[in-house]
């Protein structure tokens, strides 16, 4: 039947399943389930499992070994590991494992992509960002394309060049030297506005207690040459660099909201397939909040409401243009009801 897995509320689907597989034949029937996984506090779970025995009570049911499954902290799914005891992640042994038996110099196209498949998932479990081998990805994908356009199978050599096959080596090893990701909860939450216009950057920082800072700059006469996507990646990366120290440290949630789909994509995957310029951008961000020690997350905005717009379209030059680019923030944020905040 495959995994069953969820949270306790599943015991319901699990009693249709059981009732279904169990006492709608006229003769005996024999069912399988792979795995039941349920998650919550230790109570919540001790009593899912007691409703689960009772269950299969109910329908006939029995388990292969009736001390086979117990309540534990630390548990393996989909290839992530993870210590509920010591709140970290990190990818699974045996994914770790059939990264390091990878030989470039022997592999087909079909191997090479499999590895390739492993080194992105367990990078992002131990945040690694991929945007630091894009070479590679860009050799990789080129190979798939054949092979979906029936120019290569997949048994096929993948003769790896060597310099993609020492990023390749490089990645496995950042895997594996950083195998333990630990989950800090924050301690304070800060909503940043980010956008960028043909003019400039526009940045508008909200803290917890209120406090507003308005930020941006014009581009210079290269940098409005380049594609929106490009300048939307560098408003972020300018706003990371410029939010004080005192808001960019440990412990700190950052929900950063962007009008941007293509930079809130390639931002979530930690690498841009197309574009190596946005490749480059992205990464270059990744880095400083992964110096930070901060967590953050990528939210879509309506253009409409994306309060960054007014400073990314006005000069900040002057401490004049300065406050008045911050009073038609504080006029924007009072019409949306956000005008709980201080001046910093």
């Amino acid at each position: 039947v495959g995994n069953v897995t969820g949270v306790t509320s599943n015991c319901t689907k699990m009693r249709r399943f059981l009732t279904t597989s169990f006492c709608e034949f006229e003769q005996q029937a024999h069912a399988w389930i792979d795995n039941i996984v349920l998650s919550g506090s230790k109570h919540a779970v001790a009593s899912a499992t007691d409703l689960l025995d009772k269950i299969a009570s109910e329908v006939g049911a029995s388990w292969k070994d009736a001390d086979s499954y117990s309540i534990s902290s630390t548990h393996t799914f989909i290839g992530v590991y993870f210590n509920h005891e010591k709140k970290t992640v990190s990818p699974s042994e045996r994914i770790l494992k059939k990264i390091s038996l990878f030989d470039a110099s022997r592999a087909t196209i079909g191997e090479v992509e499999s590895q390739l498949g492993r080194l992105l998932h367990a990078g992002s479990i131990v945040k690694v960002p991929a945007g630091n081998f894009w070479f590679a990805m860009k050799f990789i994908r080129r190979l798939t394309n054949f092979v979906n356009r029936g120019l290569r199978n997949v048994s096929d050599p993948a003769l790896v060049p060597p310099s993609v096959s020492e990023q390749l080596k490089e990645w496995s090893e950042l895997v594996k030297n950083e195998r333990v990701f630990t989950t800090v909860s924050a301690s304070s939450e800060v909503e940043v506005f980010v956008d960028a216009s043909k003019k400039g950057w526009g940045s508008v920082v909200i803290e917890e207690c209120g406090s507003i800072q308005v930020m941006g700059d014009a581009w210079s006469k290269e940098e409005a040459l380049c594609h929106i996507n490009i300048l939307e990646a560098r408003a972020w990366e300018m706003t990371v660099r410029k939010i004080p120290k005192k808001i960019l440290r440990a412990g700190t949630h950052l929900t950063f909201n962007i009008d941007n789909t293509s930079v809130i994509g390639v931002g979530n995957k930690g690498h841009c397939a197309k574009s190596f310029l946005l490749n480059e951008c992205i990464l270059r961000t990744l880095n400083c909040l992964a110096e930070a020690h901060v967590s953050f997350s990528l939210k879509y905005v309506k253009s409409a409401d994306n309060v960054a717009d007014i400073p990314s379209r006005l000069k900040m030059e002057t401490t004049q243009e300065r406050q008045e680019a911050e009073l038609a923030v504080r006029r924007f944020l009072d019409l949306r009801g956000g005008g709980a905040y201080r001046s910093p």
